[in-house]
């Protein structure tokens, strides 16, 4: 398993998202998301070696926020849950979970073409 340091109030919710990114592939899980206000949008960048980064904005939650960003097969792109920035990526689905210090989560579902 990565290792990461999480603060307690994010611990159950990322490692149980982490889990979800395998199990679920990209869909969205709402069981135990409360009401958000917060917003996230992403811009995608082609970097010169023909690859693409992702870049997740937020806005109008608490921070701090943990990332975690999946292919759509579900597998982990990052063990870094701090970074918003995702490089080195090839065409295809990828999808976000981004989280705020309230524990309010948003997904994002981004294809890279």
């Amino acid at each position: 398993m990565p290792k990461f340091l999480l603060t307690n109030g994010f611990r159950s919710s990322v490692l149980l998202l982490v889990f979800f990114c395998a199990w679920v592939g990209g869909s969205s899980v709402n069981a135990f998301q409360k009401e958000c206000t917060f917003e996230a949008t992403y811009e995608i960048t082609v970097q010169q070696d023909g690859l693409s980064s992702v870049s997740i904005a937020t806005k109008k939650g608490k921070a701090p926020y943990k990332y975690i960003f999946c292919k759509a097969s579900g597998h982990l792109v990052s063990n870094d849950f701090d970074s918003n920035e995702f490089q080195g990526l090839k065409a295809g689905k990828y999808f976000a979970v981004i989280i705020d210090a309230n524990n309010c989560r948003k997904d994002l579902q981004i294809e890279i073409k």
